[in-house]
């Protein structure tokens, strides 16, 4: 008869090879990772391509020209979510330039990240949020497009609206520092076991089960040396290498004289036009 032990380590690898046949168990790639950097520490989340192409690849051109940097988290809910994205940082503000929804079969599990919307389907614009548990009911009802690895507990940590606080909002919120990626500094930072982003996931996808922060945090010692991709400890750049784009569907309107100011807010406004509107504001981003 088998020992206790030996049936537990039975039942571990066969929870493996159901993971791995499910496409659940990997090495996080570094073209498919952003670090989101908080003052209580770095997130890591693994991107979807597969599965949310558009709302993937609209996150990474807002996270390469640094549109995230500075931006609160307006609306941290106990139990429930952690939404940022607002470059109002009221809950209804974003680019104009909106997504239409790839509702997919990824569940709402503790790490989650989704794209929050209006009540139309197609009226992702900026906005994401982070699941605390899991919250199936917003299966199909919004595009998941990521999930946490490494660095939930800094998750966890972000300051919280008070209880009854309207819509979830959140009194003199944290901010995020900065979000970047790390494939645009690192050619040589690897995970090297395929068991690494199972390994760091938090909750109940993930190696240590529903309560868990993940292995990152309990293991940092292995972890990061192992798993460093998952685990956050690639190079990142420190200021945003902003690429000829106009993030904004309203940059060409403000760019030009005479539309909000004589001059054109390229004059009146240029740090923040060069940043947002380069495409329109830059004199070599047009000869290009």
């Amino acid at each position: 008869m088998l020992s206790r032990f030996a049936m537990s380590a039975l039942a571990v690898a066969a929870l493996l090879l159901c993971l791995a046949s499910s496409g659940r168990v990997s090495a996080a790639e570094l073209d498919e990772v952003i670090y989101l950097d908080t003052i209580h520490g770095r997130i890591v989340i693994r991107t979807y391509p597969e599965y949310a192409p558009r709302h993937v690849e609209r996150i990474t051109e807002l996270v390469k020209a640094g549109f995230y940097d500075g931006i609160v988290w307006h609306r941290v809910m106990e139990g429930f979510v952690a939404q940022a994205g607002d470059p109002l940082g009221k809950g209804y503000g974003g680019t104009g330039i909106t997504i239409d929804a790839e509702f997919n079969n990824r569940s709402h599990h503790t790490g989650t990240v989704n794209m929050a919307r209006a009540n139309d389907p197609n009226s992702a614009d900026s906005q994401f949020s982070i699941m605390y548990v899991h919250n199936g009911f917003l299966d199909h009802r919004y595009t998941v497009w990521g999930q946490v690895l490494g660095g939930f507990d800094a998750v966890n940590k972000l300051k919280k609206a008070k209880p009854h606080s309207p819509g979830g909002q959140v009194e003199d919120p944290d901010v995020i520092v900065k979000m970047r990626l790390p494939a645009e500094v690192e050619q040589t930072c690897v995970d090297t076991d395929p068991k690494c982003e199972y390994w760091a996931r938090p909750g109940e996808t993930g190696y240590g089960g529903r309560h868990s922060i993940g292995e990152c945090q309990k293991n940092p010692d292995f972890m990061n040396k192992a798993c460093p991709v998952s685990c956050g400890q690639c190079q990142v750049l420190e200021k945003a290498n902003i690429p000829c784009t106009n993030l904004y569907r309203q940059c060409t309107d403000w760019a030009t004289p005479g539309h909000t100011s004589a001059e054109g807010e390229c004059v009146n406004n240029a740090k923040w036009m060069k940043r947002n509107c380069k495409l329109s504001c830059d004199p070599a981003c047009q000869a290009a």
